[in-house]
């Protein structure tokens, strides 16, 4: 009896899996060409990731994830700010864009192979990450404060890659790096539970709560005499806080 019932509910897990990332290309199917052709006409780029906004509120309740919001007052009220989030799932952007609001990210560049897939990340302001080339990787800060100068939001996730654990991995300098020569505004997030809900690790969705901690923002002026290094760890405790003190984290607003 346990062992079928585990199997079943193997099976429906994934299933729930399949049909999530299905919604996904078709939500993208049929949304992106009409958010295209609206954006031809009023040019506000830094805009074109709202449907996505819309889109995920209302696959999360399909799908049954609750995503609860703690520190919303922490976003800043004018665009042009770069979040500095935890990465433990794929469902991370998702749950970025139900959280904060329209932002583009800095992905690895092997997603714009996909074709047509990399000029809509284009048009999101998206910008390729070239793991393999850290000389092509240099002109990135000034791409990302042009982005940011045209209004643009943007998401990075400072690890570098999925966490499997739920623990956050040493933060890479890259961006600290970038925040001190282009004097950027830092959003530090801290997302709970994420990698429960969708696992890297295997073809699984488990529906459930996903929290997100939304920390104080830290403006130029707050970290100019710090070094990278401090910068960097002084943003990856911050993030990190929450994951280690889970009965602490209370409240919020589901979104």
């Amino acid at each position: 009896m346990n062992n079928g019932f585990r199997i079943k509910s193997r099976w429906y897990h994934r299933v729930l899996a399949v049909l999530f990332f299905i919604s996904l290309v078709v939500g993208v199917i049929c949304f992106a060409p009409i958010d295209i052709l609206v954006h031809l006409f009023i040019r506000k780029w830094h805009r074109f990731t709202q449907p996505a906004v819309w889109f995920f509120k209302v696959a999360f309740k399909v799908f049954g994830i609750k995503v609860t919001v703690i520190g919303r007052e922490h976003i800043p009220k004018a665009p042009g700010f770069v979040v500095a989030a935890n990465h433990q799932s794929f469902i991370d952007i998702g749950v970025i864009w139900r959280s904060i609001g329209v932002c583009a990210f800095l992905a690895k560049k092997d997603l714009w192979k996909i074709p047509g897939f990399g000029k809509i990340l284009d048009l999101t302001g998206s910008i390729p990450v070239n793991r393999k080339s850290h000389r092509e990787n240099l002109k990135i800060g000034a791409r990302l404060k042009n982005g940011l100068n045209r209004h643009f939001n943007y998401c990075v996730y400072p690890e570098g890659a999925r966490s499997r654990n739920g623990k956050i991995l040493p933060f890479k300098n890259g961006i600290f790096k970038m925040a001190k020569q282009h004097q950027m505004i830092l959003l530090p997030v801290t997302i709970v539970d994420s990698g429960r809900r969708l696992p890297s690790s295997e073809l699984a969705f488990h529906p459930g709560e996903i929290k997100v901690v939304i920390h104080a923002p830290v403006f130029p002026e707050n970290y100019e005499t710090l070094s990278v290094l401090e910068l960097r760890n002084q943003i990856q405790e911050t993030v990190e806080a929450p994951l280690e003190n889970l009965s602490e984290i209370h409240g919020g607003k589901n979104v």
